[in-house]
């Protein structure tokens, strides 16, 4: 129970985070496509946004750091309910 509850919290935290990195990736994916291929303030203010450098130099760690976090503890709920499932039926 106390793992769902770290797991919400951590949810709660990174889902703004998530969507902000999730939209800047789109974007970054047309890079080739020629929507910004010269260097300029738009894609500068994209690929900072997207490693949230534009907040301060290591967010962008700490952010991946959340989102693994949240993995894991989504994988071990899993692995929790699942081995629950098994136990109860014999």
């Amino acid at each position: 129970m106390r793992l769902r509850i770290v797991h919400r919290f951590l949810g709660v935290a990174a889902a703004p985070l998530m969507i902000v990195t999730a939209a800047c990736g789109m974007v970054l994916l047309f890079r080739k496509t020629g929507m910004y291929e010269r260097n300029g303030e738009f894609r500068e203010f994209i690929q900072r946004l997207h490693n949230f450098e534009i907040v301060a130099p290591y967010v962008g760690t700490l952010v991946a750091v959340l989102m693994m976090a949240i993995a894991v503890t989504g994988v071990a709920l899993w692995w929790q309910s699942h081995a629950r499932q098994r136990k109860s039926r014999g």
